[in-house]
């Protein structure tokens, strides 16, 4: 499991494999061993029986060893494309199953006539929530030329009222990232965009105040066209774009060509914002919002966001395999 919401992706994992009666091995990433270990001695607690659940932490090499292992039959993997493929390198010799749960780079669509000021604030939460550390988050913001700068000015307005700072103070919206070195990252990605154009009306540097700490201000990009680096890569950070479209299949076609295809979402009118919905290639679509995530629904994508399900009865799927008894009559 990957780094930045270890509890909840450990539950959905596990809760799946243990009522497909699987025993497990927990791999989780060395900047959640804590949380993790947390986690797993509340499983202890519940009453599993030795072995069920297994803990293993350590350097990529440990992961490695686990993932080759020919007594493992299944590795599922939340993470990075760039892992994710390894992943699937390393298990190829062994043939096993592997799920792959990885990033995205998804579109939030502002269909014509929507309600900005409703949709502004829910859509800047979107991308700065766990300080834009989540695959889901919908970082490609796409508005009709004619709601461009009115929906800028309004999505400012509000990222400079949220407060960065403690985790723990009741007022805080965006913590620290997880790492300098990852700070530093996003970083030169903004300063690439700048370098190429880019504009960045709101945010781009680190908060007056919070040396102690790897914080970055929530960040507006625009003035880039939808190929450019910063439109098309994940970044991990509360840093959204936002472009303007022409018409809706021009939407529709923005929307689509990126390699990630994992969620979106679409403001508008719920008909005409489902008929939208239906024309992207996002393994989910909500709709104004679409409320929380859902044990019981499907999450993963196609392309670069991964192979296979977690969730839902598709997820709980992917523990089992199939077999076929005959028999003459």
């Amino acid at each position: 499991v990957a780094y930045n919401v270890p509890i909840m992706m450990s539950a959905y994992k596990l809760g799946a494999a243990l009522a497909a009666g699987c025993s497990t091995i927990l791999v989780t990433s060395p900047r959640s061993v804590l949380l993790t270990a947390a986690f797993v001695r509340l499983v202890e607690e519940a009453g599993f029986p030795a072995g069920a659940v297994n803990l293993v932490f350590g350097p990529p090499a440990v992961t490695e060893q686990v993932v080759t292992a020919a007594e493992v039959d299944m590795v599922t993997f939340t993470g990075s494309p760039a892992v994710g493929s390894k992943i699937l390198t390393l298990a190829a010799p062994t043939l096993k199953k592997v799920v792959l749960e990885l990033g995205g780079k998804s579109p939030n669509i502002v269909l014509p006539g929507t309600d900005l000021e409703r949709a502004v604030p829910a859509s800047a939460l979107r991308f700065t929530r766990n300080s834009g550390q989540a695959c889901g988050a919908t970082t490609r913001t796409l508005v009709p030329q004619a709601d461009f700068d009115e929906y800028v000015e309004r999505s400012g307005a509000f990222l400079r009222t949220l407060t960065v700072g403690d985790p723990l103070a009741a007022d805080t919206v965006l913590g620290p990232l997880i790492t300098g070195e990852h700070r530093a990252n996003v970083e030169g990605f903004l300063a690439r965009a700048r370098d190429a154009g880019a504009d960045i009306p709101v945010g781009g540097g680190r908060p007056a105040g919070l040396d102690d700490g790897f914080f970055l201000e929530a960040t507006l990009v625009t003035g880039v066209p939808n190929e450019a680096e910063i439109a098309q890569e994940e970044l991990f950070a509360p840093v959204g774009v936002v472009m303007p479209y022409t018409d809706l299949d021009d939407a529709v076609r923005m929307a689509n060509d990126v390699k990630y295809a994992l969620n979106a979402n679409v403001w508008g009118p719920t008909p005409q914002a489902i008929e939208f919905a239906r024309r992207l290639r996002s393994g989910t679509v909500t709709i104004n919002g679409g409320g929380g995530m859902r044990p019981d629904a499907p999450w993963g994508g196609p392309g670069h966001s991964g192979i296979g399900r977690e969730g839902g009865e598709e997820g709980f799927r992917e523990f089992f395999e199939v077999k076929h008894l005959q028999w003459p009559l």
